[in-house]
C-alpha cells in the first residue's frame, strides 16, 4: 500500500514510486516529481527539499495541482480557482 497522509509519504520511497504515469489535474506535477497537498498553514509541497507556501485561507483550499518545478500551484477556493506560488527565496550570503 502506498499513500499519504498529513503530508507523509508512506509505502514508497519517492514520489515516482505511487504511479509511472500521472493524470493532469492531480496533486502531483506533470513530471511526477512534485505532490502538493493543502494544509492548515498553507499548501505543503514534497518534492527535493519539502516547503509550505503560506496563503491568505489556508483552511478554504482543495482540488490542488501543481505544476513542473514547483513553480506554482492551482487550487479551489469557495468555487474559484487561485494560483499560489513560493515565496521569493532570499539571496545567499556571501
Amino acid at each position: 500500500m502506498i499513500g499519504l497522509i498529513g503530508g507523509t509519504l508512506f509505502g514508497a520511497k519517492e514520489l515516482s514510486d505511487l504511479a509511472p504515469n500521472v493524470s493532469r489535474g492531480t496533486p502531483r506535477s506533470p513530471d511526477g516529481k512534485y505532490l502538493v497537498v493543502p494544509g492548515p498553514i498553507g499548501l505543503l509541497v514534497l518534492g527535493g527539499k519539502p516547503e509550505t507556501w503560506t496563503v491568505e485561507d489556508p483552511g478554504a483550499l482543495s482540488e490542488c495541482a501543481v505544476a513542473n518545478g514547483a513553480a506554482a500551484a492551482a487550487c479551489v477556493a469557495k468555487d474559484r480557482v487561485v494560483i499560489v506560488t513560493p515565496e521569493p527565496k532570499a539571496p545567499a550570503a556571501k
